[in-house]
This record gives structure tokens, C-alpha cells and sequence, in this order.
């Protein structure tokens, strides 16, 4: 499971952590960490779970994370049972992403290899790889100031980051014709839309959505230039003809729809196995639990489903609940300080997302 901590230059360092859940619906708020539909999460069950797995600290990022987990193992095992082709996914969003990332590597490999290179004549063996990264930044950023400068600059409008706040806290709204067409950082031959803008949110992971809602104007004016960057890029990607063949798209998403399929059969979640007058919520609730548990015991990875979890969760009611969370931190902490070991635990492990840039 990933949990968003930070974005920079379109570069997403992921959390992973892993834990365990049960599919029990306890009424009093603060006992629940997280719901989906009539299934909640319970802080005592989820504590219970976490307890013995000391290398995950006792904060609101790793529960938080086990809810976020839980919540989309939940939502596809339940699309799942009731569809295992899993044809009620679209792939489009995580092939476009893939496609682009492509994009952006060759750009940047054709554009700055040629001027980065180390000879041995430079300098010692030890310091090959710290002047190679140097000079390969540097290069970076005088070739995407140079696409900028050829586009005319990049200018955004005033209420663009107002407008960022909106959409990334409303990312199942509709956009007229004219508010999606509207341009909140524009260069002379494009833009970065309010459409575009809105698709890019919905691709990302919930926290951010979040996070882009909370933040202050100067944050999301650095945010939208990043992201108005990368746009230019991939334009000038495609006008070196960068861009991938016909058929490649699908392709992609073949090969994501076996990677999604082949890990929900590895967690269980799929085809969902039902004992005999097992009613289907209860197997939903224990496919879950020993999928976690797979995770947890490292017989399994974690399964991301990156932009899937939107589509699966768009038309689900479920929420984090902040009581619950503060609820199963404190109580993860005291049994860990009552064993007289660290509630801090290992540093969680970081990960790029899918989607990279060569901007800085």
C-alpha cells in the first residue's frame, strides 16, 4: 500500500506499509478508522493486527495507509465477485501515464546523453557517478528553460490556484465546455486546462487530492508550474516523434490487466472463495483479511492500484475517519511502550510513482 508524503518535479515518494483489517461494523465513530459502504474498519481490530509488527511506527501515516489499503482491497473484491474478468476497469489512465513517463525518458535521453558524458581523463572513478548526476541536472534544467523560452514563457492566470483547490476536492464534477477549456497556465502554442488539470488529479492517489485542497497559494502556484512544464515537454516529445506506435496502448493495457489480475489470485481477492452458506459481505471482509495478511508476512507485495483507485472508489461512499485514526495511534503506542519497545519503528520505504519527469 502507498501513502503520498511529498511531490516534487512530478516525482511521487510513496509509503509503503502493510497491515491487516476485519470487516466487522462496530456504531460508536471513534472505534472506526475507516468505512466503505457497510463495511467499516475497526481501530481495536486494525491495533489487535498491527501490534506485533514493531518496523511499522505507530503513526497517523501508517494507519491511515492500512485504511487506504483496506479500502481498495474491499471495493475490488467486491467488483471482483461480481465480475471476474474484471472488464469494469479501464486502463486508459494508467497507459496514457506509462506512455508519457516513455516519452519523457527519450526526450531526455536524446536531448542531454550526448552532453553528460564522464570521460576517465575528467575525473577519479569514485566521483564518476556524483559529476555524471551533476551534470545531468544541470543539463536538465537548461533544456527545459530553453522549450520554455522557445513556448514564449509560461503565464498563469490569478485564480488558477483557487481553481486547482476546487477541483482537486470536487474530482467527480463535471466541467462544462468552458470550464474545461480553461487555461490556467498557458505558453503560446498550449496550455494546461482545467480538463487536464481535473484528469491528472483523478489519476493520482487520494491523499494528494487532499493535499492539493489544503495547501496555501504559493505551494499550488509551484505545483501548477510543474505540471504546466511537463505538458510543454510532452509537446515537444511528440514533435520530435517520440510518440509510441499504433498498438502500443494496447499492449499496455494488456500487460496491466495481467499484472492486476495475476496479483488480486496471488491476495485471494480473486476468484473470491465463499464457504458454504458464507453470505457475500463476511467472504469480502475475510478475502480481505488474509490478503492483508499475505502482504504483512511478505508471501505477497502489496497491490497498487494507482488511477484504478479512483474508478473503483468514484461511486463509493467511504471516508477515513480522523477519531478512529487518533484512536489507533494512541493505543498501537501505549501497548508498544508497555512492551518497552519503539513505537517509532523502521523509516517507511520510499517509491517513485509511475509518472517521472525530466523538469526539476
Amino acid at each position: 500500500m502507498s501513502l503520498l508524503s511529498r511531490r516534487s518535479s512530478f516525482r511521487i515518494l510513496l509509503v509503503f506499509v502493510l497491515g491487516a483489517c476485519s470487516g466487522d461494523q462496530p456504531s460508536n465513530g471513534g472505534d472506526v478508522v475507516a468505512r466503505v459502504n457497510g463495511t467499516a474498519l475497526s481501530a481495536e481490530d486494525l491495533v489487535a493486527l498491527l501490534a506485533d509488527h514493531e518496523d511499522m511506527p505507530a503513526s497517523a501515516d501508517v494507519v491511515e495507509a492500512v485504511a487506504d489499503l483496506w479500502i481498495d482491497y474491499t471495493l475490488l473484491a467486491r467488483a471482483a465477485a461480481e465480475d471476474s474478468t474484471l472488464a469494469f476497469l479501464d486502463f486508459a489512465p494508467m497507459v496514457r501515464a506509462r506512455m508519457d513517463r516513455d516519452m519523457l525518458v527519450t526526450l531526455r535521453d536524446s536531448a542531454m546523453m550526448a552532453d553528460t558524458a564522464v570521460t576517465d581523463d575528467e575525473i577519479a572513478p569514485q566521483l564518476r557517478a556524483q559529476l555524471q548526476r551533476e551534470r545531468l541536472q544541470e543539463a536538465e534544467s537548461t533544456f527545459v528553460s530553453d522549450v520554455e523560452a522557445r513556448a514564449g514563457g509560461l503565464t498563469m492566470s490569478e485564480d488558477a490556484p483557487s481553481l486547482a483547490r476546487e477541483l482537486a476536492a470536487n474530482p467527480s464534477g463535471r466541467l462544462s465546455g468552458r470550464a474545461a477549456r480553461r487555461t490556467l497556465v498557458e505558453w503560446d502554442t498550449g496550455g494546461l486546462t482545467a480538463a487536464r488539470l481535473l484528469t491528472l488529479l483523478q489519476q493520482e492517489p487520494e491523499s494528494l487530492r487532499e493535499q492539493v485542497a489544503g495547501s496555501q497559494v504559493e505551494t499550488l502556484e509551484t505545483f501548477l508550474m510543474s505540471l504546466a512544464r511537463r505538458e510543454l515537454l510532452l509537446a515537444e516529445a511528440r514533435a520530435s516523434g517520440f510518440e509510441p506506435p499504433a498498438g502500443h496502448a494496447d499492449s499496455l493495457a494488456a500487460s496491466f490487466a495481467e499484472e492486476i489480475e495475476t496479483s488480486a489470485r496471488r491476495l485471494g481477492l480473486l476468484p473470491l472463495d465463499r464457504a458454504p452458506g458464507e453470505d457475500l459481505e463476511s467472504a469480502i471482509a475475510r478475502a480481505v483479511r488474509e490478503a492483508l495478511g499475505r502482504n504483512l508476512s511478505g508471501a505477497a507485495p502489496a497491490l497498487a492500484l494507482g488511477p484504478l483507485s479512483y474508478q473503483l472508489r468514484s461511486d463509493a461512499a467511504h471516508a477515513i475517519l480522523n477519531a478512529g485514526v487518533g484512536r489507533a495511534v494512541l493505543e498501537l503506542g501505549r501497548i508498544r511502550a508497555g512492551r518497552g519497545t519503539s513505537s517509532e519503528g523502521n523509516p517507511p520505504i520510499e517509491a517513485p510513482s509511475e509518472v517521472d519527469s525530466i523538469s526539476s
